[in-house]
C-alpha cells in the first residue's frame, strides 16, 4: 500500500503501476518498496519511476517521497530504463508494454 499523502490524488493509480510492475518481476509489491538493491529489484522500482513519471503527473521528487528515495535516484531510474529501450534492450521494452497494456 502507497503511504497516504497530503494531494496525492494518483495514489490509485500509482499502487497499479507498483502491483503490475511486481507481477512481471515475480516479486510482491511490499518487496518492490523495500531498499532492497538485488538487480531484479532494483530494475523493476526503475520501470515503476519510468511508467509513474509517463503515465502520471507526479515529480521525481514526489515518487521519490513515497519510495523513501531522493529525487536524484528516480530520475537515475527513468534514465536508465529509456537508455536501455533506446540500445534495444528487448526484455525492458516488453516488460514496460505489456505493464502499459494491463493498466488500460
Amino acid at each position: 500500500m502507497i503511504a497516504p499523502t497530503a494531494n496525492f490524488a494518483y495514489r490509485s493509480r500509482l499502487e497499479a503501476i507498483v502491483r503490475e510492475v511486481a507481477a512481471e518481476y515475480e516479486l510482491t509489491p511490499e518487496y518492490l518498496r523495500t531498499g532492497a538493491r538485488t538487480k531484479t529489484n532494483a530494475e523493476a522500482r526503475h520501470v515503476v519511476y519510468y511508467l509513474a513519471r509517463e503515465l502520471t503527473p507526479l515529480s521525481s521528487t514526489e515518487l521519490g517521497l513515497v519510495f523513501g528515495k531522493d529525487h536524484t535516484t528516480v530520475l537515475s531510474g527513468v534514465r536508465r530504463c529509456a537508455l536501455a529501450m533506446r540500445a534495444g534492450d528487448g526484455r525492458i521494452t516488453e516488460i514496460i508494454a505489456r505493464v502499459r497494456v494491463e493498466l488500460t
